[in-house]
């Protein structure tokens, strides 16, 4: 069965060669059971889609691992649509129903996002043990401007060690996010006072920084300490934060309640743009988690008696 200009549309679409494997095998499997009914790809319709799910429901196949299926015989009639072998997806708005999601997150509000960067300390009272003192001074002003990346731009843990230094704006208030194999590039605006703050981390800490490491870098974000990983200072930003909110978890909560409280006021395309989403399914992955916080309003003022 030859699916090779489908594996090419797949990886042109970005997919990696693993998602790819996987989507190629689920579609193989609907086709070897398409072509025992003489059903011509062509002639492939909503009724045939529905009847292989239902196959694969009577073998006990569970509802989430269905609507995968589902997923990639989509993916599958779009590329046939975008080849002109058919004139429309059949099944482009079927989705089952009561599939179950991944875990959410709790997702804090835009309120306790900002509290959560003003709250952060950055001074620390120096006494006789002032080098270390100071190199951890050095890493809270760092990771302040770290966390108002996350808190204002919904930037991950992969879009802040790659910043470099030209990519910031400062004159036009905005820095540039390049693109990776998972996320487009974009161009996002900096709050007013992030504009001022960034001014000072370049002229002043990720200077000193650099003096005190003897360090040559285009990146934005460096380490105070020689040989370290940057993924270090995200580390150590999240145990300050859990030690003012133990309800954080992990950066990407964070990151995920920025894109939650984005859909609440901005459409989805300027959100999948802003998140730097390469899919516009990627973006409504996070709708759920408005509903999850409306269930939980719900269950908080009106318990079930």
């Amino acid at each position: 069965m030859e699916l090779t200009d489908f594996e090419n549309y797949l990886i042109a679409k970005g997919y990696s060669r693993q998602s790819t494997k996987v989507m190629l095998r689920d579609v193989t499997y609907f086709l070897q059971w398409v072509e025992p009914q003489h059903i011509a790809v062509e002639q492939i319709n909503y009724n045939d889609v529905t009847a292989y799910l239902d196959k694969l429901k009577k073998r006990g196949v569970c509802q989430r691992t269905q609507q995968s299926h589902l997923n990639q015989i989509k993916h599958y009639l779009n590329y046939l649509t975008e080849a002109d072998l058919i004139t429309h997806n059949p099944v482009a708005a079927l989705k089952l129903k009561n599939t179950k999601r991944k875990t959410l997150h709790h997702i804090f509000t835009p309120e306790q996002l900002e509290a959560m960067y003003k709250t952060y300390r950055t001074e620390i009272k120096l006494d006789k043990h002032a080098p270390p003192q100071q190199a951890n001074e050095l890493s809270r002003k760092r990771n302040k401007v770290i966390l108002g990346l996350i808190v204002y731009q919904g930037l991950n843990a992969e879009d802040l060690q790659n910043i470099e230094t030209a990519h910031l704006q400062l004159r036009e208030g905005k820095i540039m996010i390049a693109g990776r194999r998972r996320t487009n590039e974009r161009i996002l605006k900096l709050e007013a006072h992030q504009i001022f703050e960034l001014y000072d981390y370049i002229n002043e800490t990720r200077k000193a920084i650099l003096q005190r490491n003897k360090q040559e870098t285009d990146k934005l974000f460096v380490t105070v300490r020689t040989g370290n990983r940057i993924q270090n200072a995200f580390h150590l930003l999240l145990v300050h934060l859990k030690e003012v909110n133990p309800r954080i978890k992990n950066l990407d909560q964070l990151r995920a309640s920025v894109i939650t409280n984005w859909l609440k006021q901005y459409n989805k395309r300027k959100v999948q743009y802003m998140a730097g989403h390469r899919y516009v399914s990627s973006t409504e992955a996070y709708e759920a988690n408005n509903i999850e916080a409306l269930q939980e309003d719900v269950e908080k003022y009106y318990p079930v008696m």
